[in-house]
């Protein structure tokens, strides 16, 4: 299982970065390697912090002009859920 950080979800990030109910879960989810990254292009559209991103060692995902690869994701045997 992958969590990537696409379109609007991007914003998310950023709430994830506060102190909030949901922090362990985050940590977790990240330690554990769940988190795979964020879309780059989308980060970049919805006013991301590239500087949030680097501090909290979350990859930007730029495979297919500027967004990870769906293709890639299907190939390797994924399949989507998108929230």
């Amino acid at each position: 299982m992958q969590l990537i950080f696409d379109g609007g979800g991007t914003k998310w990030i950023e709430e994830f970065s506060k102190e909030h109910k949901i922090t362990p879960l985050s940590q977790s989810l990240k330690s554990s390697g769940v988190i795979a990254g964020v879309c780059d292009y989308c980060d970049t559209s919805f006013g991301g912090e590239k500087d949030l991103l680097r501090k909290k060692e979350l990859p930007l995902i730029d495979e297919y002009k500027g967004h990870p690869s769906i293709a890639r994701l299907f190939a390797d045997g994924y399949q989507t859920i998108t929230l």
